[in-house]
């Protein structure tokens, strides 16, 4: 098209440059005769010239019509129109443009596929026949897609059945929808299907979120709340019922009204304890509200331990012994959290194992570590409730350990101190021979030691 317009262009100016030539030729023939040859020689020569300078002057405004509208296609300004340009020029200068908008196209799409590639959700593009164009590997792992499902249909390649339902519904009302839907493999699903535009023929992309953890997280919360309940409820409830039967007359005999009173005191105190449990385990979960760390003797926290255990270990006839090591390393932590700690393990090793048994505190060093095992000659666990005691609220014998005053808190606030110090804490336990619950907590790395020539 634009040769067939330089032609239309050309050709009429050229044809008149020839028919001047040509009379100027018949003019000076007549008025000079002889002269033909030399005129005519002249004329031919005149007309090639300006027929190329012609040719040159609309080449080159071609060349500027050609640049401004691929400018305007790249979004570009339109070059300067006092710069010539010839048309090899505009060509390359066309090419090059063109070349670099592929570049770049090619480079946000690879950075596109990366990000979508190591997106945790995942993540499913759709046309508006429900035939899949995109896929990354989280939507392979989450939903069960092959790896060349691309170019196959949905229902063909998914094979929960909500999702194409959604979809459905999502292209008749045009709105996002979201749904959760799970276990699937041990996995709960939330699902959100929305369009990619507002044309009259939408694509649509679909996101898979694992809300697994979440899930997890909403029922220990749930079970939580409902512990605490509880735990509030039973004393409470027993300490009104006592009341209102001293208010009814039981105060005024004596001795009901004391062993009544007595009961109303030990619920109080249970109550008081799981409040304080309570704040503690509050305080641990918040890293900003930890006590400061210093450099800690272990031996020293043990010791300690046995000493304000000692007296509730002989009323019960038992015998606490200690096995501490000499000249342990220190560690890094807070004192009275540990010591609260190794006391919650040692209360409960007293009061599981009967008359007569014995509970042993043991500190030792094994590598970078410092161990503090108490072991015990109790009633022992079994193995079906390892894996959960150290749960908050879980208890083994629940109406044993509220006889015992127990929140069943204390050993999960032994973990949490644990946790805090950067240690792990262990337990061996047999039915009928006894447990070993184990903290290991790091020592205090010690500075490297210089080279003699670079003390000298």
């Amino acid at each position: 098209m634009a040769s067939n317009l330089l032609f239309r262009r050309l050709i009429t100016p050229i044809l008149l440059i020839i028919f001047c030539a040509a009379l100027l030729i018949a003019v000076c023939d007549s008025v000079w005769p002889g002269s033909l040859l030399f005129v005519g020689s002249a004329s031919f020569v005149a007309a090639i010239a300006s027929s190329v300078l012609l040719a040159i002057r609309y080449s080159r405004e071609q060349a500027r019509v050609l640049m401004d509208s691929v400018s305007q296609a790249l979004g570009q300004d339109a070059p300067q129109r006092a710069a010539p340009l010839l048309i090899d020029e505009a060509i390359a200068t066309v090419s090059n443009e063109v070349a670099s908008a592929i570049t770049h196209a090619s480079t946000d799409k690879a950075q596109l596929m990366t990000i979508i590639s190591s997106m945790s959700e995942g993540l499913i593009a759709i046309d508006h026949r429900q035939r899949i164009l995109l896929t990354n590997r989280a939507a392979e792992q989450l939903l069960g897609l092959s790896p060349d499902a691309t170019g196959a249909l949905l229902w063909e390649a998914v094979k929960l059945p909500q999702i194409p339902e959604l979809v459905s519904q999502v292209k008749l009302t045009g709105r996002r929808q979201m749904i959760d839907v799970g276990p699937i493999d041990g996995r709960f699903l939330e699902i959100t299907v929305a369009r990619l535009s507002a044309d009259r023929y939408p694509g649509l992309i679909i996101v898979a979120h694992d809300v697994t953890e979440a899930r997890k997280y909403e029922e220990l919360r749930k079970e939580f709340v409902a512990n605490v309940s509880h735990e509030l409820r039973t004393p409470l409830t027993v300490i009104m019922g006592f009341v209102e039967t001293l208010q009814d007359g039981a105060l005024q005999d004596p001795e009901t009204a004391g062993r009544f009173l007595g009961t109303v005191a030990r619920h109080t105190g249970q109550l008081r304890n799981l409040v304080d449990d309570l704040l503690d385990l509050s305080r641990l979960d918040s890293e900003e509200h930890l006590p400061a760390r210093e450099p800690t003797d272990i031996g020293a926290v043990a010791r300690r331990v046995i000493d304000l255990l000692l007296p509730k270990a002989r009323g019960k006839e038992q015998n606490l012994t200690s096995a501490i090591d000499e000249g342990l390393p220190k560690v890094s932590g807070n004192a009275d959290l540990l010591q609260r700690a190794v006391a919650n393990l040692v209360d409960n090793a007293l009061k599981y194992t009967p008359v007569g048994g014995k509970v042993t505190v043991a500190c030792r060093q094994e590598g970078g570590h410092v161990v503090i095992a108490v072991s015990d000659t109790g009633i022992g666990i079994d193995a079906e409730h390892l894996p959960r005691i150290f749960e908050r609220f879980y208890r083994v014998d629940k109406s044993r350990s509220r006889e015992m005053g127990g929140t069943g808190l204390g050993l999960s606030i032994v973990k949490h101190v644990v946790q805090a110090h950067d240690g792990q804490i262990d337990v061996d336990s047999e039915p009928g021979k006894g447990s070993t619950f184990s903290i290991r907590v790091p020592t205090i790395a010690k500075p490297a030691s210089l080279p003699e020539d670079a003390v000298a």
